[in-house]
């Protein structure tokens, strides 16, 4: 028998990346890679593996952040994971945020009172044929010699850069990039924001779309929101850093539920099929 097309909207997004490992002023971690597609034919009667990729956990110790995991659609698409916040205040070693899907925030200088330049992690998705890529670099740390850099800069999200460290006397940290809002309406895979190491700033607050928030010099980092693929938010000055959010797939179709696989709903004159964790998708 022929193989029927059945023309679907498609959402990838990978795992978030985590913060920036141990010490004050950690970069934030990059969101997942967005993948979209409209109108994308898929093959009735066909079974296609769903892969849902973790959020980067929490290094606990002075090193980047770790990445978040791949998501995917078969071998249709594959999202990148968000690269990891650069490391914070340590003296020692590059604090430079991690390629990904969304690049990492920069953390703060090596702590040798030269104030160097760091930058957030590049944006390394890869567009695959029918799907559209959605990721934005990481924050930067500006060069200076004012004041002490008290603040990491933002990860990157799926609708744009993270925001880098405002340079000066007080050294703002950088907020996270802003997430992409899918057909559904909804907004996911923001980066997540930057450390303060006293006090509460542009930089300490969750980002719309999952993205953690930075500590504040009083609080506990964000992680980044499940299945959102959020990057998860700068360290707090006990070590704890944000971990990124998990991934999420989802699948739309005109019309009533008649394809398996996911968490089914229907709105708006569409059927929706979400995965949340890893499984298989049958028109």
């Amino acid at each position: 028998w022929p193989l029927i097309s059945f023309p679907v909207d498609i959402l990838i997004i990978a795992g978030g990346g985590s913060g920036g490992g141990k010490f004050y002023h950690a970069g934030a971690g990059g969101a997942g890679e967005a993948l979209t597609a409209v109108g994308y034919s898929l093959f009735g009667g066909t079974s296609y593996a769903v892969t849902i990729g973790a959020g980067g956990a929490d290094p606990s110790t002075a090193t980047t952040g770790n990445s978040g995991s791949n998501s995917s659609l078969a071998s249709l698409g594959v999202a990148d994971g968000g690269g990891g916040g650069g490391r914070g205040y340590s003296f020692s070693a590059a604090n430079a945020g991690a390629d990904g899907g969304s690049g990492g925030g920069a953390g703060n200088d090596s702590g040798d009172g030269s104030y160097a330049q760091w930058d957030g992690g590049a944006a390394t998705g890869s567009s695959y044929t029918g799907f559209t890529a959605r990721g934005f670099r990481g924050g930067n740390m500006g060069s200076g010699t004012t004041g002490a850099p008290h603040g990491g800069a933002g990860g990157g999200g799926a609708g744009g850069a993270g925001g880098d460290v405002t340079r000066g006397s007080s050294w703002l940290p950088g907020p996270g990039g802003a997430g992409y809002a899918w057909l559904d309406g909804t907004t996911r895979a923001s980066g997540g924001s930057g450390q303060r190491y006293t006090g509460t700033g542009g930089g300490s607050v969750a980002t719309s779309g999952g993205g953690g928030k930075g500590e504040d010099g009083a609080g506990i980092a964000g992680d980044g929101t499940a299945n959102t693929g959020g990057g998860g938010g700068g360290n707090d000055r006990d070590g704890n850093n944000g971990s990124g959010g998990s991934g999420v797939v989802i699948i739309r179709y005109s019309g009533s539920v008649t394809a398996s696989g996911g968490t089914t709903s229907e709105a708006g004159g569409y059927a929706y099929h979400t995965f949340n964790s890893s499984g298989t998708f049958t028109p």
